[in-house]
Formats: structure tokens, C-alpha cells, sequence
């Protein structure tokens, strides 16, 4: 029974949905990219493709279907994915000279001022993660293929200026320590007690998990031989965000600590050179002033 019910739903399991939106977007990021960086292959370039490869597997792969149509927690899946390795990718592969060039442009440096606040940076992520989870909305974006299309642009525009803010590449842009790392702190939380409401839910919240259409068979295999409800599966999804979720996260933290450490040994070593080249000067102004000594009374 177990071998005919996946075999049935492999059509679903198989299945790749190349919506042409998100091909063209794809190619167009990747495009705009290597016309910008004059098409040199460097780390930050490897980057920049593995945040774009991360959003083409996740808008495409069978998980998109999967999360759409049956799986609360296979769309929390494709959602993390956007926010919590895509979106910081993206901002990690952005190369440094290009941006200091793009911030002598007024206008960008304007826009990038207003958008990149902490405050509304943060509010803006966590709060379009809150948001989209209302399930009115939620349901909408899961029977409008429109409204799903501006759910995954919100979260993944939200979380590129998100992941920016915390992790800006130019030095002189970046945060200070502390509020740093209480920045990707508290959006930790944020999504935490947003996984843990879903998970500690006493009922589904989502009709459209609760009764999917069965076009694919999935049915027979994810309620019969899984016995996966879906209460159980809105649980499932709730605890990805905030043990996932809240890692991801966390990472952010880590990577302003290790920025931190290297500042600071940096520091440490210019200093430790600046005081060894001083001493180095006096003494050889000690032994100048000791051979003349030694001259005159020569």
C-alpha cells in the first residue's frame, strides 16, 4: 500500500514548476549582477549565485507545490529559506567597491538612509513575517496565485533590507556591536513566539490544509500511511520557526562577534606596531645620541 500511494503522488514529488516569473527574475539577478561586476568570478560572486540558486529552488522545486497545496510546514520550508539563507547570501555577495560607487549617488544614498534604520528595518521583516501569517491573508496567497507572488516579493525584499542593516559590508555603515547583535536578538525572538503560537495552536488555522483539493493523490499517503493531520502538520511547521528560524537568526549574531573580534585583534596589532615602531625610533635616536657622545669625546 505504502509503494503504491508514493507512487501515485510522484507526479507532485517529481514535479518542478518553472513559473516564468520566477525564471525571468532569476536570470535577470544574475544577469544585472555579472554586467555590474564586469563578469569577474570571485567569492562575493559565488554568493550572490547560491542566493539566487537558493530562491530558484525554493519557487520552483516540488516543495513549492507541496507547500501550496498541502503542506503548512513545506511552505514554512520554502519561507525560511527566502528569509534566513537567500536574503543573507544576496547581501553578503554584493561587492563593496560597487556599493561605495552606487552611495556617492545622491538619491541612492537617500533611499538607502531611510530604508536601512533599524527600527524600520526590523519592524518591516518581522512585521511582513507577522502579517502574512494572519490566516485570511495566508489562505488568500495560498488559492491566488497573484497574492502568492507578492507574499514570497515582500519576504524576500523585507529580509534583503533585514539582513543589509545587520550586516552592512562597508565599515563605516555598520551598526555598533551591541546593537547589533540585540538586533538579530530580538528578531530571534520575534519569529520564535510566532512558531510557537503555530505550533501550540489547539486547531488548524489554514482550510485550505485542512481540506486540499487532491488533484496529485497526496492524500492517501500524507493522512493514511504518514497519519500526518493537519494539525500535525501546522505543529511540525510552527516548531521549523522557532528552532530553524530563530537560529538563523542567531547566526547574525555571531557574524557581528566575529566582525567584532577582528576589529578589535586589528586594533590590537596597530597599536601593539605603532608602540614597537616608537620604541624602535627612541632607540636608535639613544644609540645616535651615544655614538656622537662618544665622538665629541673621541
Amino acid at each position: 500500500m505504502l509503494i503504491s500511494n508514493i507512487s501515485s503522488g510522484s507526479g507532485l514529488v517529481l514535479h518542478w514548476t518553472f513559473d516564468p516569473t520566477v525564471v525571468f527574475g532569476c536570470g535577470a539577478l544574475l544577469a544585472i549582477y555579472a554586467g555590474a561586476v564586469g563578469f569577474k568570478l570571485n567569492l562575493k560572486g559565488v554568493l550572490w549565485g547560491l542566493g539566487v540558486l537558493t530562491i530558484f529552488i525554493s519557487l520552483t522545486s516540488p516543495m513549492h507545490d507541496l507547500g501550496e497545496r498541502y503542506l503548512f510546514s513545506a511552505h514554512m520550508l520554502q519561507h525560511l529559506l527566502l528569509l534566513l539563507v537567500a536574503a543573507p547570501l544576496l547581501v553578503m555577495g554584493l561587492p563593496v567597491g560597487l556599493l561605495k560607487r552606487a552611495l556617492k549617488i545622491k538619491w541612492v544614498a537617500q533611499v538607502e538612509k531611510v530604508l536601512s534604520q533599524p527600527l524600520f528595518a526590523w519592524f518591516f521583516s518581522i512585521g511582513t513575517l507577522w502579517v502574512w501569517h494572519i490566516p485570511d491573508l495566508y489562505n488568500a496567497a495560498l488559492t491566488n496565485h497573484d497574492i502568492h507572488i507578492v507574499e514570497h516579493l515582500t519576504f524576500l525584499i523585507s529580509a534583503v533590507i533585514f539582513w543589509w542593516t545587520g550586516l552592512k559590508p562597508i565599515y563605516r555603515l555598520q551598526m555598533n556591536t551591541i546593537p547589533a547583535m540585540l538586533y538579530f536578538f530580538f528578531a530571534a525572538l520575534g519569529s520564535s513566539i510566532l512558531g510557537l503560537f503555530l505550533s501550540f495552536a489547539p486547531t488548524s488555522l489554514f482550510p485550505t490544509y485542512e481540506n486540499p483539493i487532491d488533484t496529485d493523490n497526496m492524500l492517501p499517503l500524507l493522512r493514511g500511511e504518514w497519519n500526518l493531520t493537519a494539525a500535525a502538520d501546522q505543529q511540525i511547521g510552527g516548531v521549523m520557526m522557532w528552532a530553524t528560524g530563530g537560529f538563523g537568526y542567531i547566526t547574525g549574531i555571531i557574524v557581528v562577534m566575529v566582525r567584532w573580534y577582528k576589529r578589535d585583534q586589528l586594533k590590537t596589532y596597530r597599536e601593539n606596531m605603532a608602540l614597537e615602531l616608537a620604541s624602535e625610533t627612541k632607540d636608535a635616536e639613544n644609540e645616535k645620541s651615544r655614538l656622537a657622545g662618544a665622538s665629541s669625546k673621541a
